[in-house]
Order: C-alpha cells, then structure tokens, then sequence
C-alpha cells in the first residue's frame, strides 16, 4: 500500500492523526501509534485487555501519558455474555479513573450470539454510568440501528458512533448530534459512502478498529507498522467524497477530535 503525502505537514513531517476507536493486543501495537505519529483512542472491553497494557514494561511512563499521546475508552461490549454484575460494577469504577468515554457499548443481532435482554440491559446500565459520570459515549449499533436509537434519544449524551454501516436513521442519529468514525471499509461499503456526503465535516472522526478488524476486512495480514496507511486511505476518500483537499480534511477531522478529547463533556 503507498503511503499518502497529504498528511505531512508544512515540514514534510508526519502530521498527527487520531484513530478514534481502536483495540490493542499487545503492547508493540500501542507503540507504533506513538511511532507513526498517531493519537489512539483504545477501547477496553475488560480486565484482561487493561492488563495488556497495564502490566507492559513502560507502564510507569505510559500512565502518566494517558489524556496525552493516548486515550481509553471502556464499556462492556455487546460480545460479552454474562448479565451485568458486581464484577462490571467494579471494572467501569475502576475504568473510569483512565477512561475519557464509555463504550464501545451497543447492541448487535449480526455477530453477537448474547440474548438480547442481557444485551439490552448492559447497554442501558452503562448509558446510566455514563450519564452519572458525565463521559461521552462510543456505540456500536450493528443491525440494532433503530432499537439504539430509541433508548439513546432519551440520554442527554454525546455520542460517537463506530463503523455505521446502515442506510437507515442517518437522519435521526445526526439530529441528535452524533460523531461518526470512519475507517477504509468506506471504499467497500456503500452504506459507508452514503452516510458520509450526508454527515456533517464537523461530526466526522477517523477510526481502524485495530488490526484484528483491518484484517477481518482486508482478509490478510497487516503489521501494527501499516496503521498509518488505512488511516490516509480513508482520510483521502473522504475528501473526494466531500470535494475538499486531503490536508484540509486533517484539519476537520483533528478539530473534531480535539474538541471530544479535549474540549467536550468529560474535559471540560
């Protein structure tokens, strides 16, 4: 894959991006955010994940860069089979101490084998942490685009929705002011491309969901050093989806990131 150089800066260097939900498993993948100049938003599903990173040999100097060079979000995923419990109770209070968002949280009646009313419930419960702590919100929504929408519409929140693939309630999720990340299935989806001429520039964000999920798409391996390069790919597709040059759809997307990161509910 040929690397973009619409995002160098006036120096020729690197220019930051954000990958605003991603995964990490392991903790080299993490370091070649910093490496390749990229801010992540890590989404963590559980205890297992957070100790990933937690228990990697630079946990000292990383801690002190979390709401730095990288962001946590965390939720309980839609995967996930167990019934809320006091086990989630203490994983989102624990969480939060790092956490700048809640989520990926959702429903899904695609992949998830989980019943729906543990579905349902965990969602709901962590839209009620989320609401308490005053945290934006990352939903993932697959084939559970309508059902989500009447429960969100109640929740004064602010929500980022990851990789919608859904031709229907664009209009409805955008009235209630919600973010969108995008990733390279934009050049595979045409439900993708549909919703991105109707979003509005200052609701978009750019996202790879990780490596596991660019090679479930791609359907090969793809190295942590290759992150940057999906990132560009979708940063250029939607400039020619919007009619604007690559170096100006940077500028949208980091001004929109920076204003949920540093700006927005959480952080005042």
């Amino acid at each position: 894959m040929k690397n973009s150089n619409n995002t160098l800066d006036r120096k020729g260097n690197k220019a930051l991006l954000y990958d605003f939900h991603t995964h990490v498993e392991k903790i080299d993948e993490l370091e070649s955010y910093f490496d390749l100049n990229i801010i992540p938003i890590i989404n963590i599903s559980n205890f297992h994940e957070w100790e990933i990173i937690r228990k990697c040999d630079n946990w000292e100097k990383y801690s002190k860069l979390i709401n730095d060079i990288f962001f946590i979000s965390a939720g309980v995923h839609p995967f996930d089979n167990a019934p809320w419990s006091e086990k989630t109770e203490i994983f989102y209070n624990n969480m939060s101490k790092y956490s700048s968002f809640v989520g990926e949280i959702g429903m899904d009646s695609c992949w998830s084998n989980v019943d729906k009313s543990i579905q349902k419930s965990n969602f709901e419960r962590s839209l009620d942490f989320a609401y308490k702590n005053n945290f934006p919100v990352i939903l993932h929504t697959k084939n559970m685009e309508g059902e989500i929408y009447d429960i969100i519409r109640k929740y004064s929140l602010q929500f980022i929705v990851h990789w919608y693939s859904c031709k229907n309630y664009i209009d409805e999720y955008i009235s209630l002011g919600c973010y969108f990340t995008f990733g390279p299935a934009l050049l595979e989806d045409k439900n993708i491309r549909t919703l991105a001429k109707r979003v509005p520039l200052d609701r978009i964000l750019i996202e790879t969901d990780g490596l596991n999920a660019l090679q479930w798409l791609y359907n090969k391996a793809i190295s942590e050093n290759e992150l940057r390069d999906y990132l560009e790919i979708t940063i250029d597709e939607i400039a020619q989806i919007k009619e604007i040059s690559p170096r100006k759809m940077v500028d949208i997307v980091n001004t929109n990131s920076e204003f949920l990161l540093r700006k927005g509910y959480k952080n005042g």
